[in-house]
């Protein structure tokens, strides 16, 4: 990944600027499944880079129909007078609704964007997982319920 220094305050933190598939692709072609570490190389140097942002611009560079995101929660959550509860679905208008609203925090806020972003740029959908649950990506994909939060495209 080449990256540009998000501002002078931040030191050595970066934003994708631009993704070179030819060794992600070299080892698909391989048949192995290639971990890419958030980190990308500028003109001076490297930059840590938001591994959300970091997926989904690999998502996006790949033409992916579906990107995963695996974390330790359920899902985005809405907050209600009874506690909060996981959103099973969300388009990419309802996503940006609640960005514009600031009912998106902390470490979900970088995330959420992340997704839209790489939606508009073509990936079809995202789900978020919670990667500590036994089995959640078999459960995503192979029943109708799913699990997590769904991102699509309407």
């Amino acid at each position: 990944m080449q990256a540009r220094a998000v501002s002078a305050e931040l030191g050595r933190v970066g934003h994708v600027s631009e993704v070179s598939l030819g060794l992600v692709e070299a080892v698909l072609d391989e048949g192995f499944i290639p971990v890419i570490a958030s980190v990308g190389t500028g003109k001076d140097g490297f930059y840590n880079v938001n591994a959300d942002e970091a997926a989904s611009a690999v998502a996006e560079a790949l033409g992916a129909d579906k990107l995963v995101c695996l974390t330790d929660v359920d899902g985005l959550y809405e907050e209600t007078e009874g506690g909060r509860s996981t959103l099973s679905h969300l388009s990419k208008a309802e996503a940006r609704d609640l960005l514009a609203a600031g009912g998106v925090a902390g470490g979900m806020l970088p995330k959420v964007r992340s997704i839209c972003e790489a939606m508009d740029r073509g990936v079809r959908e995202v789900v978020i997982l919670n990667g500590t649950v036994p089995h959640s990506l078999l459960i995503e994909m192979f029943t109708d319920a799913g699990i997590g939060t769904l991102f699509t495209q309407g």
